[in-house]
């Protein structure tokens, strides 16, 4: 494959790799190597700029001034434009019908704090909105495939765990032991399982599970490798540089 600038990023659990630029989106089968489709990208070069892929691969987040614009890959065209403020950095959840964004660093200049916000994509509205502080950076966030749950960590605040269903924070009795964990080091990635069920905790000595129904703790995982995305590492080793949870 020619390198023809871009972003590319690893779909449909690792299998395909897809090439993304204004001008067309193409995608290649990571197994033979060989072309798979190509689609009309989504020009306005100097208008709109990519921000994220679902993991299917088959809808874009773009985003243009103070919103977001869903692109769908193979229809070319948009389907969704989210008010959502000055955005940060933006991911769809596993499930690909929720959006996930939260405000990066913040802005020394306008002290704008901004806010995590989660969207539902079928229903185009906002299921939760969590303010940050103005001093506040978020390390880690993540939406349960089913968007019921939003897990956040900055490093003004411990865990938390909300409900976005009661558009508050869970009501869930969470073992001690996970919000004495510092975000700002010990926690080095969240996670969700496809089944709702369960978050994981990827931390210095290994990977802590909790049922998000009951709020207890499960078995633990030391020294495994996460997957999460189309990426692996082992519990205990430092993210990619340019990667976050």
């Amino acid at each position: 494959m020619s390198d023809t600038g871009g972003e590319r990023h690893l779909v449909n659990n690792g299998r395909t790799l897809m090439s993304i630029t204004p001008e067309e989106i193409t995608t290649w089968d990571v197994r033979t190597h060989r072309r798979g489709h190509s689609y009309p990208g989504y020009g306005e070069e100097d208008l709109a700029t990519f921000a994220a892929v679902t993991p299917d691969g088959r809808q874009l987040a773009l985003s243009v001034d103070d919103r977001i614009w869903i692109w769908d890959v193979r229809a070319g065209r948009v389907t969704a434009k989210l008010s959502t403020g000055v955005p940060g950095v933006v991911e769809f959840g596993l499930g690909g019908d929720t959006l996930l964004m939260d405000p990066g660093a913040p802005d020394s200049e306008t002290e704008s704090s901004g806010s995590v916000q989660a969207w539902d994509l079928r229903t185009r509205r906002m299921l939760v909105r969590v303010p940050a502080r103005a001093d506040e950076m978020m390390q880690h966030t993540a939406i349960s495939p089913d968007g019921r749950w939003l897990a956040l960590c900055s490093d003004k605040r411990p865990l938390e765990i909300w409900d976005t269903a009661e558009r508050g924070t869970a009501p869930v009795p969470w073992p001690a032991g996970l919000k004495r964990y510092s975000c700002a080091g010990e926690v080095s990635e969240i996670a969700f399982a496809p089944d709702n069920r369960t978050m994981a905790l990827l931390t210095e000595t290994g990977i802590r599970r909790v049922d998000l129904r009951s709020g207890r703790e499960l078995t633990g995982i030391g020294g495994r490798t996460w997957t999460r995305s189309g990426s692996a590492r082992t519990a205990g080793s430092s993210p990619r540089a340019g990667t976050r949870g």
